[in-house]
């Protein structure tokens, strides 16, 4: 599934985190099928006429008899289910959200073709439970059966057992088989958008992905190349040895810097549990997380990550590199939010400890109000001046559609009232923030992962780094 543009991918491939348990069968019996209840039913009808005749009640027990032999001589052929193996087969990597194929593979040694119907046995966690499917399977062939397998968290889950069912060649009965193949696999954070801005910026291109290109002019950024002087540009760019040698003036153009830090801190405590459609907000800030990685990633520059709760939980220090990114990522899928009260003193204290090159430090969480979320800004304001500091807060959606919805009674109005009254409280308290000299942005979780790459490249615009 992940190709060109994801170097990591080859520590991403394998989904499963241990190996599947060897297939252990078991027949669980039989069902009779539809065939064979119409079949009786049909058998039955004569009995309506036994007043008439009394032979027509020995003649409908013979006919029972004989399909109720058939449905055994069906049974006993369906011996030949014995010869069927099944084994499952993801599509790696599984990711949060994305509708996931996962293959059942079919190898029939019976001396006949076989009917399967087959029903998996999922983790609970997931958007809904896959219907039978079905597949035909030549003597001494294989066939495959798919479905589609949606999570709706991250982190490990585990699948269990593969039922099935044979049918007979009457098509009387329906043999029932387990196989126990109990496997345990890791679900991803959703690597499409990622994918899709590593692809748009390797390949010059970024508007693909509704981002600039970082090529500008200014001082403190690198060299990348001259060009003709043209009215408005600025005199202290002219490259004056280059102009005397060309007789014309001639500008130096410069590009962003390289190898620069970025430091991703995503709060895993009770702000983030808040659940914004089928995915939390903690979600949300992964993506955005994995997405800020791959640009800094297009640009040359080191990633480090941090997950918090009361105490620091996961860090791994500023680097670059397919496998220090593929780490990060392994990282992401096991994080999951709890409902307990972050400790922002002690993510900061253990940042200024551990980092000492400047760096651009990137918070991911939500905010109360000025009051409510004191000790948040407080203590992240307190990375400047040695760091740059940028507070990503994701806000509810539904605070949006109820200032822009269109009052319809009185209830409506102290709703809409209630709603700006929390986003004027939120733009008081990052305004502070931004005060302090630090940066802060306010957007719907969905909105997250664009946001936080447009500023990202703003700032090695402007370098601010």
């Amino acid at each position: 599934m992940m190709k060109a543009g994801i170097e990591a991918a080859p520590l991403l491939q394998g989904a499963r985190t241990e190996p599947p348990s060897p297939n252990v069968r078991q027949f669980a019996g039989f069902v009779l099928t539809r065939r064979f209840f119409v079949l009786l039913s049909l058998g039955l009808l004569p009995l309506t006429l036994s007043w008439l005749d009394g032979r027509v009640v020995w003649l409908t027990a013979a006919y029972n008899g004989v399909l109720l032999g058939a449905a055994g001589l069906d049974l006993k052929r369906c011996e030949g289910a014995r010869e069927v193996r099944l084994h499952r087969v993801f599509d790696p990597p599984v990711c949060l959200g994305f509708q996931n194929r996962v293959r059942i593979e079919i190898s029939n040694s019976a001396p006949r073709r076989v009917r399967v119907l087959i029903l998996d046995e999922v983790p609970p966690e997931s958007v809904a439970i896959p219907g039978p499917v079905e597949a035909w399977v030549d003597p001494g062939g294989m066939a495959a059966a798919e479905y589609i397998f949606r999570p709706v968290r991250r982190g490990r889950m585990r699948f269990m057992n593969i039922n099935a069912r044979i049918e007979g060649r009457l098509r009387l009965v329906r043999r029932e088989i387990c196989t126990r193949t109990p496997e345990e696999i890791r679900v991803y954070p959703d690597l499409r958008g990622a994918r899709q801005i590593d692809l748009a910026l390797r390949a010059g291109r970024p508007g693909l992905s509704g981002l600039r290109k970082l090529r500008f002019r200014g001082q403190g950024r690198e060299f990348e190349s001259l060009r003709d002087f043209v009215a408005g540009d600025c005199l202290r760019h002219v490259a004056w040895s280059a102009s005397a040698r060309r007789a014309k003036l001639v500008i130096k153009e410069f590009q962003a810097e390289r190898n620069q830090t970025i430091v991703i801190m995503i709060d895993s405590g009770r702000m983030m549990t808040a659940r914004v459609g089928d995915q939390t907000k903690m979600d949300h800030a992964v993506h955005a997380a994995l997405g800020l990685m791959w640009a800094a990633r297009a640009h040359g520059d080191r990633v480090g990550l941090i997950t918090f709760c009361r105490n620091v939980e996961r860090s791994v220090p500023p680097r670059s590199g397919s496998r220090h990114f593929a780490r990060i990522m392994e990282i992401l899928s096991e994080a999951q939010p709890q409902l307990v009260e972050s400790d922002y003193r002690a993510a900061v204290k253990y940042v200024l400890a551990s980092q000492r090159r400047r760096a651009l430090v990137v918070l991911l969480t939500d905010i109360i109000d000025r009051e409510g979320s004191k000790d948040l800004l407080s203590s992240f304001a307190r990375l400047v001046p040695p760091h740059l500091p940028l507070l990503l807060a994701m806000r509810d959606a539904d605070l949006d559609r109820v200032v822009r919805r269109p009052p319809r009674n009185a209830m409506d109005v102290y709703q809409q009232a209630v709603a700006e009254s929390l986003q004027l409280e939120r733009t008081v308290a990052l305004g502070h923030f931004i005060r302090n000299g630090a940066l802060a942005v306010d957007c719907p979780p969905a909105g997250a992962t664009a946001q936080l790459i447009q500023h990202y490249l703003e700032i090695k615009e402007r370098g601010l780094l």
